[in-house]
């Protein structure tokens, strides 16, 4: 209990320190080593929570690895804040590699294109069949394993996840800022709905979570370009934010995720905090539960990441080690349960590898902000906030590429690259 006692005092200390340095480092935008520093925050306070409730070896372990990815994080941080620029770019919408007027039709085009390959695929629309005869709950769930564990033959789920999770919402986000009179063009409410239809049939939820978020920020930023402040159009956020909650209790009724038994109220107020505990406690506690079998297999020296690297490669067919993990755990092959991010240091390094993977980490998202924050287009500042709002999710490289990481990467080379073109064509014509 003493050492947990000493974790949480150290935590809020340089939690206040972070704080602090970051309130006068002059940057009011969404800034990406935020999101990484709140999510270790929430390991920490995970293993805490699990502490105080009970205590064990595992507890202990996950405590201090978490508080040392903590410490490592806010330190770096602190560097990296007072050594970078405080500059505050303006927003270009001109000059742009991206015709943000075709948005829609591209949105629409990329998926309906999935829609259709999901529709046609025979064992999906059997699930779908049977649940409309039955009207059981969890048949949205089969349809989920079928899309991304390709049960019913393979549905290039990773090209999917791409296409629907990863680029039409930048996309979508990057029209409203781009267009202040996106409300009233009827083939952004067509694109946003085949969308939101795409993200429903795939059956994971925090896809349309993201969704919300990312239409709150581009509208955000829309209403502060149109009234040249920082006021936040709270109605329509929150509007926004109430359709999000209602497609999320939905799909949790379709995916079997609440309890016949319960009233709808209660169903309703499980579906609320449900991602308040994924978030806080979940990530830990599945870590604890399958402790024995990874720390038993672990450190693997880098041998786990190039693993899961490999998933990534077309054709590849084995089961991903979250899915062991799933599995251990006792929930099927077909879900996925990752460690956490201190704790997937570990297993893939050592000791040594959680402060230096903290520490490559940190350096990685700051790079990022600051070349998605140089030359601001509205594409770039959402594939900043796609970034900013996924962050939580990553906890190795295979999750970074896999959650728009790599797809980020590529939107910044292809920038540079177009801008060093452009150049060198001002400078030919200039001498000629």
């Amino acid at each position: 209990m003493t050492g947990q006692l000493a974790i949480l005092l150290g935590s809020v200390f340089i939690a206040v320190l972070y704080l602090i340095v970051r309130m006068h480092s002059g940057r009011r935008r969404l800034y990406l080593p935020d999101a990484f520093v709140l999510t270790v925050a929430t390991h920490v306070i995970g293993s805490l929570s699990l502490g105080m409730q009970r205590h064990s070896d595992a507890i202990s372990f996950l405590s201090v690895l978490s508080f040392v990815s903590f410490i490592t994080v806010i330190i770096t941080s602190i560097i990296v804040l007072t050594a970078s620029s405080k500059k505050e770019n303006i927003l270009l919408l001109g000059n742009s590699i991206l015709n943000y007027r075709y948005i829609p039709l591209i949105v629409i085009a990329l998926n309906s294109t999935i829609l259709v390959a999901i529709l046609m695929n025979p064992s999906i629309m059997e699930t779908i069949y049977i649940y409309l005869l039955s009207g059981s709950e969890g048949a949205l769930l089969s349809v989920r394993k079928a899309i991304t564990a390709s049960t019913g033959g393979y549905m290039s789920p990773g090209i999917i996840k791409q296409v629907r999770d990863v680029i039409s919402p930048i996309l979508i986000s990057s029209y409203i800022i781009f267009d202040r009179k996106y409300a009233s063009q009827f083939m952004f409410w067509v694109a946003l709905a085949f969308l939101i239809i795409a993200i429903f049939i795939g059956g994971q939820r925090f896809p349309i979570v993201l969704l919300m978020a990312m239409i709150s920020f581009s509208v955000s930023v829309r209403f502060r370009m149109d009234r040249h402040g920082f006021n936040i159009p709270v109605k329509r956020v929150m509007s926004y934010a109430a359709i999000g909650l209602f497609i999320f209790f939905i799909m949790s009724a379709m995916l079997g995720r609440t309890d016949e038994a319960l009233g709808f109220w209660d169903s309703l107020w499980w579906s609320l905090q449900s991602p308040f505990e994924r978030v806080f406690s979940i990530v830990v506690l599945e870590a604890e539960r399958t402790f024995n079998f990874w720390s038993g297999i672990g450190p693997t020296w880098g041998q786990s990441w190039l693993d899961d690297l490999s998933l990534l490669v077309p054709g590849a067919g084995q089961s991903s080690f979250a899915s062991q993990l799933h599995s251990v755990s006792g929930g099927s092959r077909e879900g996925n349960a990752p460690l956490f991010f201190a704790a997937d240091a570990w297993f893939a390094f050592g000791w040594i590898g959680v402060p230096i993977i903290s520490v490559l980490f940190v350096f990685l998202y700051a790079a990022l902000d600051s070349l998605l924050y140089q030359r601001r287009t509205p594409y770039k500042d959402s594939a900043r906030a796609f970034m900013f709002f996924n962050i939580p999710l990553i906890c190795s490289l295979y999750l970074f590429v896999l959650y728009g990481g790599i797809l980020v990467i590529a939107i910044v080379g292809y920038e540079f690259v177009a801008e060093s073109s452009r150049r060198s064509r001002v400078r030919v014509a200039r001498r000629v």
